[in-house]
């Protein structure tokens, strides 16, 4: 089976020292430049995006949610094109800049009327790459809050947390759980099995979960091999984007998602001051996956199935597969009222004394399939995963 990925929204982060100009070397000069009335700026270096849609997205950031940490955060960057000299895979950075600001001190009779104390401030800086290509604001909206992810675990959980030797004894790993999974990492690498262990990155996915915009949170409808076939053109297997959040809603799928994790919420919501996350996840359970094989005209195929009543009412399913060579597969979205049925490896028809099939080559035993229940409001759930057996 070949392989496939998703393009992540990968990110380093950096360190560094603002001397002079605030735009890194990688820029040109800006196309278009809007700032709140909070000093926060959106500078933009594609023509793709300018003017009025600058504050667009100013106001795509300022619909995650936020507290006092938002004031450290100094500019969102459009950029044309990839980051240079960085993987392809690269589609957004956050960075911190040490900037200088100098604060007026009145002493009369020991300093000058013109005195400023200099003061040295950390302040964010979010980079988005290919802006001439991503054009739409919910292909941004999933940088902005992994990104304002990074910003908002680095400003609140601690210095433990930052320290790659101390991180296992931080407050967020604990809260997370993740003692119970030994990959989990403190590099900020772009190879991906490092990355997606990453705590920087799984920190940043729970931010995009819990607290983050739901312009972020797109659903997109997966059709499985069934549902394909009949078409003279079509893609057997389905890939899966950034923006396919009841396909993706973390970059690790192996994990449970933020909601699943008892505490995690209330944890994140702690740093905000008095707004109180509602929605009650106790008695949530997602359906359990089954499945049973057949054969039609001689071709073999596997037929999975769930009782959406197990489950609350205006859910929508996602069923995908994964494994680490092939990564995650979303194979069939279904929404309420719709059969809760999905087909994988052939399906087929015959017409006019012919027999026509169709084949995704996912009914294979190493593959793991399990099923997303997403509720209104963003909130996503992961089902038990199982495997075919041979």
């Amino acid at each position: 089976m070949r392989k496939l990925r998703w393009v992540p929204a990968a990110c380093l982060i950096m360190a560094a020292l603002l001397f002079g100009s605030a735009f890194a070397a990688e820029n040109r000069e800006p196309v278009s430049v809007f700032e709140g009335s909070d000093g926060i700026r959106i500078i933009s270096f594609t023509d793709a995006w300018a003017d009025g849609d600058l504050q667009v997205v100013y106001e795509e950031l300022k619909n995650n949610v936020h507290g006092v940490e938002m004031e450290y955060l100094d500019r969102i960057e459009i950029h044309q094109g990839p980051k240079p000299g960085a993987d392809p895979s690269v589609s957004a950075t956050y960075e911190e800049e040490t900037q200088e600001v100098r604060l007026p001190v009145n002493l009369e009779g020991f300093l000058p009327a013109d005195y400023e104390l200099p003061i040295n401030l950390e302040k964010g800086v979010i980079k988005l790459y290919n802006g001439d290509t991503r054009t739409e604001l919910v292909d941004l909206a999933v940088d902005i809050s992994h990104e304002y992810g990074h910003h908002f675990s680095l400003f609140h959980f601690g210095g433990g947390f930052k320290s790659p030797e101390e991180f296992r004894d931080s407050a967020y790993y604990k809260a997370r759980g993740l003692e119970a999974f030994d990959r989990v990492n403190a590099e900020a690498s772009y190879v991906e099995e490092i990355h997606r262990w990453s705590i920087y990155e799984i920190a940043a996915e729970d931010y995009r979960q819990l607290l983050g915009s739901a312009t972020g949170k797109a659903i997109t409808a997966f059709s499985d091999i069934q549902q394909k076939s009949g078409q003279d053109i079509y893609n057997p297997i389905n890939s899966v984007r950034r923006r396919d959040y009841n396909a993706l809603p973390q970059e690790n799928w192996e994990l449970p998602t933020a909601f699943e994790v008892s505490g995690l919420s209330g944890y994140f919501y702690s740093f905000i001051g008095d707004i109180v996350f509602g929605t009650s996840l106790t008695d949530l359970e997602v359906p359990a996956l089954m499945y049973h094989k057949e054969k039609i005209y001689d071709f073999d195929r596997v037929i999975f199935n769930w009782q959406p009543q197990d489950g609350p009412e205006n859910a929508i399913y996602t069923l995908v597969a994964y494994s680490e060579d092939t990564g995650l597969i979303p194979i069939k979205t279904v929404f309420p009222g719709d059969e809760p049925v999905a087909v994988v490896g052939t399906a087929a028809f015959e017409k006019n004394a012919y027999v026509y099939y169709y084949q995704d080559g996912l009914d294979v035993e190493n593959l793991q399939f399990k099923l997303y229940m997403l509720l209104p409001g963003g909130v996503i759930l992961s089902g038990e995963p199982i495997s075919i057996e041979p």
